[in-house]
């Protein structure tokens, strides 16, 4: 698979992301406060996340990592998100932050390697990504405080699913434009 096909396909995997994000949003009320209140704490999610995240980081991780590390580099992306299962609290919104984070290097790497229009907007909308996934894993709280204004206030349950519905656009046009 080259570049430009490996490129759409995330391109149209991340702009599903963010439609399922909106998705999300508008379903938050009062009613469904208590059920997804909990999803920022989920383990099971967000150790399944952090394998996708470290299996992602292996072929970053041999370029730089002494000769030595190397045969050790799948044993540590299998263990660290168990051992975060265990002593890590958040752990769904560390690892979505993480994701953010690596996703943003990716397509922000593909937009000068790939040469689509709207390649600068693209990597505008990285660079807030990856603030975001920053400020997510280091705020994690940040996350559960999200869901409850979503709750609570329908005019921020509307701003918050236009703006993810923004994100699938801009994420999801590498898929169609060529």
């Amino acid at each position: 698979m080259n570049e430009s096909t490996l490129f759409q396909n995330f391109s149209l995997l991340f702009g599903l992301w963010w439609a399922a994000v909106a998705v999300i949003t508008l379903l938050l009320s009062p009613k469904t406060l208590p059920w997804f209140e909990k999803l920022p704490r989920n383990r099971y999610v967000g150790i399944l996340i952090g394998w996708v995240a470290m299996f992602g980081c292996i072929p970053h991780a041999a370029a730089v990592a002494p000769a030595f590390l190397l045969p050790y580099l799948l044993p540590i992306a299998v263990v660290t998100p168990v051992l975060c299962f265990f002593f890590v609290d958040y752990l769904f919104s560390r690892a979505v932050g993480g994701s953010f984070i690596l996703i943003a290097y990716y397509f922000l790497h593909a937009s000068f390697n790939t040469h689509y229009k709207y390649m600068p907007l693209l990597a505008v909308f990285c660079w807030l990504l990856g603030i975001l996934g920053m400020w997510i894993s280091a705020k994690p709280h940040i996350m559960r405080e999200y869901i409850r204004s979503g709750a609570r206030t329908s005019a921020f349950r509307w701003i918050a699913a236009a703006v993810a519905l923004v994100c699938m656009t801009v994420f999801g046009l590498g898929y169609f434009l060529r």
